[in-house]
């Protein structure tokens, strides 16, 4: 961890789009649901960058995939239910992850952190703004649950758990990539439960990320990532473009700030040409990796893209269906 945060990308630490993991069971309407993963209150992590540089110690870096893979495992699941529902339009991959959603509820899942945070180890908050933001992308896609009074549980611990991110981001000074994820998280679940109190709170947050931006795109906090100074640039972008998307898809507001056009066109050089940073962040930058939500803002904005479909639990499955949910203005929601 560097000043305070924690990396999300295979190239800029342990989280960032990896490959979503898609159970095999039969895709008809008879189909059994998978083996749910059980829910987690406790969430864990541990920073693992050696003190004052952006070098990953290995020791750390594995015990925190180990603490953090159930909420993991659980974001997968839902991820890939969730694709197959808009998939297929199958009542059963719907059923299969409202029961997830409810026995997660009904758990109180996310609530509690297992970093020191006294010791400035804030990875379990981490972890819980990334799996909320997929939460909420995973209700637009879904919907509310069948049974009215099983999706007030579900409502309700959705919106606990945004306020929660919210919370803790109020604590914090620096306004950085994980503000701008604290946005999506709040802004996700706002929107997908047609909650207009996050809905105004994601949107005066989203204003004091944008205000971050500086011309041509750069991110002063993010420059500092030395080596990997270009890919935190994607890592803060893609929250804030996805939050864009459905602000706009969702909830029919299209004003569309220029510094985030800026930001975008500047993460979208640099995953042809990282160094393009170099001398800002004095040090010759790692590659990006793939970056799905790439392929989504282009495809809803009816663009031709670059970036190849794939898919990522940060984005809540494959980039085409979340690409076809907002396009369609979030039919299941709306």
């Amino acid at each position: 961890m560097v000043n305070g945060t924690a990396t999300i990308s295979s190239a800029v630490g342990a989280m960032i789009l990896a490959i979503v993991a898609q159970p095999t069971y039969a895709a008809n309407a008879g189909a059994r649901c998978p083996a749910m993963v059980k829910p987690v209150t406790v969430i864990g992590g541990n920073r693992f960058y050696k003190k004052g540089t952006v070098e990953k110690d290995a020791a750390l870096t594995a015990k925190n995939r180990a603490s953090v893979r159930p909420v993991y495992d659980f974001q997968n699941q839902l991820s890939s239910l969730s694709d197959k529902y808009v998939q297929t339009g199958s009542a059963q991959f719907k059923t299969c992850a409202d029961n997830l959603l409810l026995s997660w509820a009904r758990s109180n899942a996310l609530s509690k952190f297992g970093s020191n945070a006294k010791a400035g180890d804030f990875q379990s908050n981490y972890v819980q703004q990334w799996a909320v933001a997929g939460l909420g992308l995973a209700r637009l896609k879904l919907g509310p649950l069948k049974n009215k009074s099983d999706d007030q549980i579900v409502r309700r611990w959705l919106k606990n758990s945004a306020l929660s991110v919210h919370s803790f981001h109020q604590k914090i000074k620096n306004h950085n990539n994980h503000y701008d994820w604290a946005v999506l998280a709040v802004g996700s679940v706002g929107y997908s439960t047609g909650d207009q109190s996050l809905i105004d709170l994601s949107k005066k947050m989203f204003d004091v990320a944008i205000d971050q931006i500086q011309p041509g795109g750069f991110l002063p906090l993010e420059l500092k990532r030395k080596e990997r100074a270009a890919s935190y640039h994607s890592v803060a972008a893609q929250p804030l473009a996805l939050y864009q998307l459905i602000k706009s898809r969702c909830g029919n507001d299209a004003t569309k700030p220029a510094k985030l056009t800026e930001l975008i066109t500047l993460v979208k050089k640099l995953k042809v040409n990282p160094d393009i940073v170099r001398e800002r962040a004095g040090a010759k930058q790692v590659p990006m990796g793939n970056q799905p939500w790439i392929n989504v803002w282009d495809t809803v904005n009816g663009q031709a893209s670059k970036e190849k479909p794939s898919a990522s639990r940060y984005i809540s499955g494959t980039s085409q269906t979340l690409s076809k949910v907002l396009k369609e203005g979030c039919p299941a929601v709306s």
